[in-house]
């Protein structure tokens, strides 16, 4: 008999790990790259590797504006969806 094979996630766009006053908003795919690019303002500094490393009081706006523009997002690794938005 064959094994039933898994379904595959969704791909992650954008992975969000909170750090305490900081978030590291991570893109994990070149839609999620140029979506950061075109929402927001960053100087070179602002990267670690290739981690954007936000202010906390305004990852949220970030985390909803993604979600709502139909990106996958993920906070530590994990698959999310959040509330309304």
């Amino acid at each position: 008999m064959p094994r039933k094979q898994k379904p595959k996630p969704d791909p992650i766009d954008l992975d969000f790990r909170n750090e305490g006053s900081i978030v590291m908003v991570t893109p994990r795919t070149d839609g999620a790259r140029a979506w950061l690019d075109a929402h927001t303002e960053t100087e070179p500094w602002q990267w670690f590797g290739m981690s954007l490393a936000v202010d906390l009081r305004y990852a949220e706006d970030l985390l909803f504006g993604a979600q709502s523009d139909g990106l996958a997002l993920a906070m530590g690794g994990r698959p999310c969806r959040l509330g309304a938005s």
